[in-house]
């Protein structure tokens, strides 16, 4: 959306961003704990310690990559906002031209 409706520069800022980042980390990282678990717990062991402890570990995550959700949309959400859009492509050009 913002490369198509702003311009290509601030579709760049997406890359660079720490928040981006790190959300995206926080998905992956939740989808390979999740997929992990379930290959590697076997059907023939039902130790219940086990899965209790998979199962709580797996709220944790869920619970952090919800708040990660929330945070990303909300940081986004303001990051697309023309005003903070020209005045951080503005601060860009400065210190290219400086």
């Amino acid at each position: 959306m913002t490369g198509s409706n702003f311009s290509p520069r601030a579709l760049s800022r997406f890359m660079r961003d720490r928040v981006d980042r790190n959300t995206l980390g926080m998905f992956l990282g939740a989808f390979a704990f999740g997929m992990g678990g379930i290959l590697l717990l076997r059907p023939a062991s039902h130790d219940q310690r086990l899965l209790g402890l998979l199962l709580l570990i797996t709220v944790i995550i869920a619970f952090l990559v919800l708040i990660a959700l929330v945070y990303f949309i909300r940081h986004t959400a303001t990051a697309v906002q023309i005003t903070n859009l020209v005045v951080r492509l503005h601060g860009e050009a400065l210190i290219i031209m400086a």
